[in-house]
């Protein structure tokens, strides 16, 4: 929570700035007016104490000829005053004075020369500047506070201002005394606050005669913060109204109208063109002097508050960024498709940053590239087409190698790396770059680039940095979506195949556990045990349905095995001819063949070698393709074929035939475990759907490959490619290396 209010306490600073300079600005203006110091000191105290909200104020001012620091006004402190006088260089104040620096204590029990009177107070946290006008010390002011507290830079060079503007209200106000005192020094006098206005380093002291239009008195500070003679804003006609900024010419001029017309000081914030075409914010507070037959006459300070317009300015623009980061992560937790997220995310980026380019480039599968996916400013056919190569000679590259924020003020002169072609194409001088996370890599690279050199702040980073952190989860949520649906789908389908493979097993076991349970129950008939004709016909029955049920259940076996990785673990390698493995094969199916009138063929290739593989697998392999061939096939042939690939150092095995052929839409299924090609009248299941997934993993675990190319009415061919050796698996580190 403490957190929280010092950020808020920052983001408040340089409005609550202006607002204290305006008091204090009111103040120094209140000593034109003939007041008496101690008047002055005591209005001032209580003005600081609710600027700085502090526990504690005291303004000390020097005696000279004692050399010690006596305390004038106070508040919190104030039987102090005319009581409690420091020699110079001893105590906090004294210290201050002595070094002629401000000076910031955080806490005052751990600082050997603080004043007794401060600790016996309770004063923990302590702030405080001299007083001076040019080279001259005068005393010391000093804000305190009963807690602890972290004076800022920005505190402490409030302070300096408001004791330049004490400084110069205190002196002025001594001259006025000694004027009273004493009218035979006025003229020196007058000469002395001369060279004091002089010396303020912020403001520009200046009298006017409204009603002609010019200045008869500036401060020599004008030429140093404008870099306009004094001499040209005092003979140059309407030299003020020339230059104010445009844009704020018409409400200054309402001020001055305002203060003649009704007698009140004015205070307010403008702008002034300098003469290297510079734009400087001044805070200006007037008074009217007085109106006579020659003249109506005003002074005023305009005191230069540029830098704290500046902080102002960057504050707003900081709030700014952190709204549009949030508003673009909100966006993406409402569903907005990643697509329309980026482009989005790169009109944000040019619109705050106010740049001529940005980009989104994400990083390709082959990983050699990145493709301009989204962005701002580039030419018409860049976005979706242009790329950038990924290595470190270019900032992109160099961005996704060193995985942190890159930053160039000039590629020009970059060292690091090149600029690629698209920004070179572009004229592109300055840019900034931050990696894109992905799940498993990066998904890319986010820029922001410019035509004309610029120095990119921190702050400009961070934001960079927050848009890509808002893409870099709606593309991981993406992901994850991705992935999840696809697994989602996948078992819905699994369950599906699943569902299938038990109405298919549950018909296919059915079936020859009928006809066995049939014949068996015959056999016990005595017609039939006196005829051994009939007696071994049912036997064989009997016999060929166990057999049909026994490669049933094998079958439903081997895919549990295969899927649970234990097929992988029993591999008897040792030397195989394929074409003597494919003719066995072939020899042993031409029966299944013959019964249905099929011509079976057999085609060798004499050049085929023998490889390295595990003969009973290969058997299981062969046989099941050419009794597949077989069992789809009702007239016409089946033929094999052996072809030699040495260039590819394989041995492929063709199994063709001229059945009924497979749809285009089963193809990319035909090799699914429980997969099975939706029966018609012309053409009924005849198998489970398990052969064709066997095949393909036990052809896996040799190293090959199975494909398979057909056409409905003209057949189909089968592909098995085997490698002469059987390449050896990764272990697991190597494999996570």
């Amino acid at each position: 929570m403490r957190e929280n209010e010092e950020k808020k306490q920052n983001r408040d600073e340089p409005k609550g700035a202006l607002r204290r300079l305006a008091e204090i600005q009111s103040i120094a203006e209140t000593t034109l007016s003939n007041l008496s110091l101690d008047h002055f000191l005591n209005n001032l105290v209580g003005r600081v104490q609710q600027i700085f909200m502090a526990d504690t104020v005291a303004i000390l001012l020097l005696d000279e000829e004692s050399r010690t620091l006596a305390v004038r006004a106070a508040y919190g402190l104030e039987e102090e005053v005319d009581r409690v006088r420091i020699p110079v260089g001893q105590g906090v104040a004294g210290r201050i004075f002595s070094e002629r620096r401000s000076l910031i204590i955080d806490d005052l029990s751990k600082v050997e020369v603080a004043s007794p009177i401060l600790r016996e107070k309770g004063v923990r946290s302590l702030l405080g500047a001299p007083l001076r006008v040019q080279d001259h010390l005068m005393g010391v002011i000093h804000v305190g506070c009963f807690r602890p507290r972290r004076f800022g830079e920005e505190e402490r060079r409030l302070l300096e201002l408001i004791a330049e503007q004490v400084g110069l209200a205190t002196e002025h106000a001594r001259l006025y005394e000694a004027e009273w005192h004493s009218r035979a020094s006025a003229q020196a006098a007058e000469r002395r606050y001369r060279a004091l206005v002089d010396g303020l380093d912020h403001s520009i002291v200046w009298e006017a005669d409204a009603a002609a239009n010019r200045f008869f008195f500036v401060s020599s500070r004008a030429e140093m913060i404008l870099g306009y003679p004094v001499e040209q804003w005092l003979t140059e006609p309407r030299f003020w109204e020339a230059r104010l900024h445009p844009a704020d010419r018409e409400n200054v001029l309402k001020e001055f109208q305002k203060l003649v017309s009704e007698g009140k000081d004015r205070r307010f914030d403008h702008r002034m063109i300098a003469a290297d075409g510079r734009a400087v914010w001044f805070h200006t507070g007037m008074s009217l002097s007085g109106v006579t037959d020659t003249g109506t006459f005003i002074h005023g300070i305009s005191m230069d508050i540029t830098p704290l317009k500046q902080v102002e300015e960057e504050t707003r623009a900081r709030e700014a960024q952190q709204g549009a980061v949030a508003a673009l992560g909100q966006r993406a937790l409402e569903g907005t498709d990643v697509a329309t997220l980026m482009n989005q995310a790169v009109a944000l980026v040019a619109r705050c940053l106010e740049v001529e380019y940005t980009k989104i480039l994400e990083l390709l599968p082959d990983g050699k590239r990145l493709l301009l996916r989204a962005g701002v400013g580039w030419k018409e056919d860049s976005v979706g087409r242009a790329t950038v190569d990924t290595r470190p000679d270019s900032q992109a590259g160099y961005t996704l190698l060193s995985k942190t924020p890159v930053i160039t003020e000039d590629l020009r002169k970059e060292k690091r790396f090149t600029g690629a072609a698209l920004l070179d194409a572009h004229q592109v001088v300055s840019g900034m770059t931050v990696l894109i996370q992905g799940r498993d890599r990066p998904f890319g690279v986010l820029g922001a680039h410019t035509i004309k050199r610029r120095a990119f702040k921190e702050e400009d980073i961070h934001f960079l940095q927050g848009v890509a952190n808002v893409l870099t989860n709606a593309i991981e949520r993406k992901q994850i979506e991705e992935t999840l649906r696809q697994k989602t789908t996948e078992a819905e389908e699994a369950n599906r195949l699943k569902s299938r493979l038990v109405s298919i097993v549950s018909h296919e076991l059915r079936t020859p556990l009928n006809a066995i349970i049939g014949y068996s129950s015959l056999l016990k008939d005595p017609r039939f045990q006196k005829d051994p004709a009939k007696l071994k016909e049912m036997q064989e029955r009997i016999y060929e349905n166990s057999r049909t049920l026994l490669e049933l259940i094998n079958r439903i076996l081997d895919v549990s095995k295969i899927e649970a990785g234990q097929r992988e673990l029993s591999l008897e390698l040792e030397p195989v001819s394929v074409s003597d493995a494919a003719r066995r094969a072939v020899s042993n199916l031409n029966p299944m063949g013959d019964q249905k009138g099929l011509s079976m063929e057999f085609i060798d290739d004499a050049s085929a070698p023998t490889i390295q593989s595990d003969p009973a697998k290969l058997k299981q392999i062969l046989t099941n393709l050419i009794s597949n061939a077989i069992k789809y096939t009702e007239q016409g042939s089946v033929a094999v074929r052996i072809r030699h690939q040495p260039e590819e150092k394989k041995v492929c095995v063709e199994v063709s035939d001229t059945g009924r052929g497979i749809a285009e839409e089963d193809l990319p299924h035909l090799f699914e475990p429980y997969y099975h090609v939706v029966a018609t009248e012309s053409a009924p299941h005849k198998g489970t759907g398990l052969g064709l997934s066997i095949v393909k993993r036990l052809v896996e675990a040799l190293g090959g490959t199975v494909d398979v190319a057909s056409q409905v009415g003209s057949g189909s061919i089968f592909t098995v490619r085997l490698p002469y050796q059987i390449p050896k698996k990764e272990d697991s580190s190597s494999q996570k290396e």
